[in-house]
This record gives structure tokens, C-alpha cells and sequence, in this order.
């Protein structure tokens, strides 16, 4: 019986056997891992994460604010050695998602790494992509969870138009924010505006890595794989009260400048701090942004 795409990453995600279960180390550069991410650049992302959360908040944040760290992997969290905070919290995936009174609540591509819906538009409607036999079918009926989502997409479309949409993502973020916490969110992510997703990404915008390469079909080896498609920010910003969204470099070079000038000004050439200052703000800080907004 077909499953729809989201059933279907779910299992492969997060099933028993699924990519994200397994006892491996995913993320890195070393043989065997499938994609690296800024923690790999070492501990240079959690100091500009830190230097950008005191001048957002003010030095007493590391005392007044429990930091809490969502979808970390295994000792690779932002300040796995050594953390500025007096109290921190990793929450990993699958853990109860309960949020202190009072945090600051972080997340590095997390929201990327949920389930995901898959559309295409057809003969004149909009259809949900389903699996069955290790293949990708329509489905004779839009699953419950996408029915309230189609209504808002546009009646007329370009025939064979792709569309990947995580609305775990968004139930996500809306669970975190309706517990009763005060204080602030962060996440770094890749996404894409609505309209870039209803017409820039004809193909949809999911993606299959597997030793760092990109695997043309998503369906080949469950389980061994990452699956991700880009986050839809107007919708995430959309949950949010007063959100700001920043590339990456340009959310460091605001809010981390002070360390990032002395970084570069006491460091000797060559130093790989400078090596990984060049990968967070030229190599990722374009593709990634940063959003972010207080909690009352």
C-alpha cells in the first residue's frame, strides 16, 4: 500500500532503523561521515554564536538564561568542551522537547532535518507524492496532515512543478514556542522564501547526501542517506513574534564583529581559525541564515 514521501522520511529519518538511530558519526569531514556542517569547523562557530548572543542580549545573559541546545549529534554540540553559560541543556531528537522558564534556545540545522511532503502539480491540480515498491507514485488522495496546506497553493500551476514542504518543521518550532518560556530563539538553517519555492525550484528542493556526495534518487537506500529539503522561512517566520532573518555572515558581522576583528587582527597568517572564519563567512554564510527572535 503506498505510504505518503512524509510517512516515508519519517521511517527513514527516524524509524528504528532509520539514518538519524544509527550509532555512526554522520557529520565531518573523516571517511564515512556524509555531510559536514559549521561545527565541523571547529570551536570557532560556538564563540561567534556566544559573543553574537551577549551583544543581543547583554553580558549577564550567560548567568540569567539556561541555554538549550535542540538535534545536536553526539558530542558535537556548540560547546561540547566548554560552555560560557552556567547552565546548559542538549535536548536530543526524540527527547521531550521541555524548555526551561527562562532560555535561550538554539538550534543548528535541525528544522532541515525533519519529515517532508512532496507535491506536483498535474494535469491541472495539485497531487501528493507517495512511495510504494521502493518507487515514487501519485497519491489517490492528499494524506490528512497536507489537506489544510494544499488549500493555500495556487490553483494554477506550471505542469510537472515539484514542491517539497516540511510541515514537521513547522509543528516543530510551533511546539517550542507555545510552551511557557520566556527569553530567546536561534536557529541556523537553509531555506527558501515561499515564492522561491512555488517557482524557483521546478525540480523541488529535496536532496539525498551519502559520503558527501549528492544521490540523484531519494529512494535508494533508506536509512544509510540523509533526506532534507529547504525550510520555508515565511512560514516559519509566520509562528514567530517580531523575527529577524540574517545570513550568516552578515548575522556574525552584526552581532559577533568586535571577536571577529580580533580574530583576524591577533592571529597569524595562516592560523586555521582563520581558515574556519573563511568557512563560516564566505564558503556557508551565504547559504545559511540565521533566524531569530525573543520569546515573551
Amino acid at each position: 500500500m503506498p505510504i505518503s514521501f512524509a510517512e516515508f522520511t519519517r521511517e527513514a529519518l527516524y524509524g528504528p532503523n532509520g539514518y538519524y538511530r544509527q550509532d555512526k558519526k554522520r557529520v565531518g569531514k573523516a571517511p564515512g561521515t556524509d555531510f559536514y556542517t559549521a561545527y565541523s569547523l571547529g570551536p570557532l562557530f560556538g564563540a561567534l554564536v556566544a559573543a553574537s548572543l551577549e551583544s543581543l542580549l547583554g553580558p549577564r545573559c550567560f548567568a540569567d538564561y539556561v541555554f538549550v541546545e535542540i538535534g545536536a549529534e553526539p558530542g558535537q554540540g556548540l560547546f561540547a568542551k566548554s560552555s560560557p553559560f552556567d547552565q546548559s541543556l542538549t535536548l536530543k531528537l526524540g527527547q521531550p522537547l521541555i524548555i526551561p522558564p527562562k532560555a535561550i534556545v538554539f538550534s543548528n540545522e535541525l528544522l532541515d532535518a525533519q519529515p517532508f511532503h512532496r507535491f506536483r502539480y498535474t494535469n491541472g491540480q495539485w497531487r501528493e507524492l507517495g512511495v510504494h515498491d521502493n518507487q515514487e507514485v501519485l497519491l489517490e488522495h492528499i494524506s490528512s496532515p497536507a489537506q489544510a496546506f494544499v488549500q493555500k497553493l495556487p490553483s494554477r500551476h506550471i505542469e510537472g512543478y515539484c514542491l517539497d514542504i516540511s510541515l514537521e518543521a513547522e509543528q516543530l518550532l510551533e511546539g517550542l514556542l507555545a510552551q511557557p518560556w520566556q527569553g530567546f530563539f536561534l536557529t541556523f538553517d537553509y531555506g527558501k522564501t515561499w515564492e522561491s519555492l512555488l517557482y524557483d525550484t521546478p525540480q523541488g528542493s529535496a536532496r539525498a547526501y551519502h559520503g558527501h556526495k549528492q544521490q540523484a534518487n531519494l529512494l535508494e537506500n533508506p536509512g544509510s542517506c540523509d533526506l532534507t529539503c529547504h525550510v520555508c522561512w515565511d512560514r516559519l517566520e509566520a509562528l514567530m513574534h517580531h523575527p529577524t532573518r540574517q545570513r550568516q555572515e552578515s548575522f556574525f558581522m552584526h552581532h559577533a564583529n568586535q571577536k571577529i576583528q580580533n580574530l583576524i587582527t591577533k592571529a597569524p597568517p595562516f592560523d586555521p581559525t582563520l581558515q574556519a572564519l573563511k568557512g563560516l563567512l564566505l564558503q556557508m554564510g551565504s547559504a545559511f541564515e540565521a533566524l531569530w527572535a525573543w520569546k515573551e
